[in-house]
């Protein structure tokens, strides 16, 4: 999915588990792997290294330094020169929904759920190799991709008026009026990317993916039930607004060059 509507995904996230709305800016962390290309959806974008990544990327998102013994490390470098494109999505924010985000914080458990809902959220326009190293197979929303010509319809859903009208039906909508237990959100959050995945992916993967984190104990059942619901009616709303702006007529033909992604 585009920049800010990550943002916007992961701000709503906070606001319903009661984590801090300044870590909203983990969603793009794992950006950082578009440089070099080949590393695009490879590096950063898995489960396995949320821990350590978000863990940097607030570090220098909230300072904009690097320490001297990291100055040649690859993870740190690609965050200091993304900051400025990463926090500039606070402005942005602002401007399209507005709504306000804080300054960049530090929070584990806050960064975390945000760069984890990243991971999730791109299942449904790329396949994401989100299990790396135990599974190579990727997690994708095929079924969705299959009702929609599989190219046309990223022209479609991404033109501006469209992604400007997903936005606002999806994320100020009565969906949001829950409080749902936070590391249950974050469970839940790989559990779905779990079942998009093409090959199976085991409960014993899924909790120690969680345990990765590094955020807390895995949730008591009943807080994971209710995660489990609200994000699959929220994967039901999404597919259905990603079918209706998807199959939109584009303003641009299958084999233009669309713009640049942000």
């Amino acid at each position: 999915m585009d920049s800010l509507t990550h943002v916007y995904f992961a701000w709503r996230l906070a606001q319903i588990s009661g984590t801090d709305p300044a870590s909203a800016y983990a969603a793009l962390f794992p950006q950082i792997d578009r440089n070099p290309p080949y590393f695009h959806r490879l590096y950063a974008h898995n489960f396995a290294l949320a821990r350590e990544l978000s863990k940097i990327g607030q570090e220098v998102m909230a300072t904009g330094k690097i320490p001297t013994k990291f100055k040649d490390n690859y993870a740190w470098k690609r965050f200091h020169q993304e900051r400025s494109r990463i926090l500039s999505y606070r402005q942005k924010f602002a401007e399209a929904s507005g709504e306000s985000l804080p300054a960049p914080g530090t929070d584990a458990l806050s960064g975390a759920l945000a760069y984890v809902s990243h991971i999730y959220f791109d299942t449904y326009n790329n396949p994401v190799q989100a299990f790396l190293p135990e599974i190579v197979h990727s997690c994708a929303q095929v079924k969705l991709w299959e009702s929609l010509d599989p190219v046309a319809f990223r022209l479609s859903l991404y033109q501006a008026n469209h992604l400007e009208a997903f936005r606002r039906r999806l994320y100020f909508s009565d969906l949001w009026d829950v409080r749902l237990e936070p590391h249950a959100v974050a469970y839940a959050l790989i559990e779905q990317t779990a079942r998009a995945c093409v090959v199976k992916v085991s409960p014993r993967l899924v909790k120690s993916t969680y345990d990765g984190l590094g955020i807390g104990e895995r949730p008591d059942a009943g807080d994971l039930r209710e995660a489990t619901e609200f994000m699959r009616e929220n994967e039901d709303i999404t597919i259905k607004l990603t079918l209706e702006y998807g199959s939109k007529k584009s303003r641009l033909k299958r084999f233009d060059r669309p713009p640049l992604p942000v």
